[in-house]
């Protein structure tokens, strides 16, 4: 009976943890980051953004370094609008929609499935730097916007992009494996080098 109690205790206490972990985040201000919250110019550094919900929450001028957002977080509507994001930070299995990340600098940022696809829908990241990989697997980014941005490497992998923007962009190498692109603008666009597989 001990041993079953202390099994049931350490399953609550774990279910516990999970659950406050992303509450126990506090931005620059002070205050702690949650949906609508003001987190402009705070530093996140191996963060897990585990279930969090950060809907409309404003980041500008924040740093993201090797950090996650997964287990079902929600950044709808979020602005990352002029942020930095160093290392390869993750998006898996999050709903990121209308989310602005324009203007920002970026090393390598993951859209990755889970349970659930990662969704981006009309997102956008014009006037973006990306000095290594846009990843995306299995996402959903129709009506995104990549508009007017730099980009090292763009990967899309059984992922939609149909009435997506890349007008004016400079992309120095776009792999495909499968998905969809029906729609898409490349008007004005650059590519390096395009390969499907």
């Amino acid at each position: 009976m001990a041993s079953a109690n202390r099994v049931t205790l350490a399953i609550i206490l774990g279910a516990f943890l999970i659950a406050n972990s992303a509450s126990a985040i506090d931005c620059a201000n002070g205050s702690k980051l949650k949906a609508n919250a003001s987190c402009e110019n705070t530093q996140f550094s191996g963060t897990d953004f585990n279930r969090i919900d950060v809907r409309f929450a404003k980041f500008a001028g924040s740093t993201f370094e090797d950090v996650m957002f997964d287990n079902g977080a929600t950044a709808e509507g979020a602005s990352f609008r002029q942020t930095t994001w160093k290392g390869s930070s993750t998006f898996e299995g999050t709903n990121i929609n209308a989310a602005p990340f324009d203007g920002s600098s970026i090393e390598t940022i993951n859209f990755s499935p889970a349970a659930l696809n990662t969704s981006f829908l009309k997102s956008s990241m014009d006037g973006v730097s990306v000095t290594g990989t846009l990843n995306f697997d299995q996402a959903s980014a129709s009506g995104s916007s990549y508009k007017k941005s730099t980009v090292k490497t763009f990967e899309a992998k059984d992922s939609d992009f149909s009435s997506t923007s890349f007008t004016s962009s400079n992309i120095d190498k776009l792999t495909v494996s499968g998905g969809t692109f029906v729609g898409s603008d490349f008007g004005g666009a650059s590519v390096g080098t395009f390969g499907v597989t």
